[in-house]
């Protein structure tokens, strides 16, 4: 049985210049799309898409979720990324979601592993 789920995102909205070391990763809504963004109708939107999920997680479970993720995700699998979770950070590929919605990756080694928090970011 779920008791809690911690879901953590970050959106640059209308930021038109980043620094140094985040120029080549980093963009914003109003970068891609070449106009500024309303933030009030962004967060709406964005708060009502997130408790469709959530209604539909509750009704149909996990896998519902996972599987639109998994179909609208660059990231769920094939994407050679960095993981630093505090204690260790490594290198491999993301090889899709457990049930749950964890982020699972193949490890340089081959190992796969479960992150189960930390930051996963693109690497080439």
């Amino acid at each position: 049985m779920v008791r809690f789920v911690i879901v953590g995102i970050g959106i640059n909205v209308n930021q038109e210049q980043f620094p140094a070391e985040l120029s080549a990763i980093a963009t914003s809504l109003r970068v891609e799309t070449g106009r500024g963004q309303s933030r009030l109708e962004l967060l709406a939107r964005l708060l009502r898409e997130f408790e469709t999920d959530y209604n539909r997680f509750l009704r149909d479970g996990s896998g519902s979720v996972t599987e639109r993720f998994t179909q609208v995700s660059s990231y769920a699998s094939g994407k050679k990324v960095r993981v630093t979770n505090g204690k260790e950070t490594y290198i491999g590929v993301t090889a899709g979601l457990r049930p749950e919605g964890l982020l699972q990756i193949r490890r340089e080694d081959g190992a796969l592993v479960t992150v189960l928090a930390g930051d996963v970011t693109e690497t080439r």
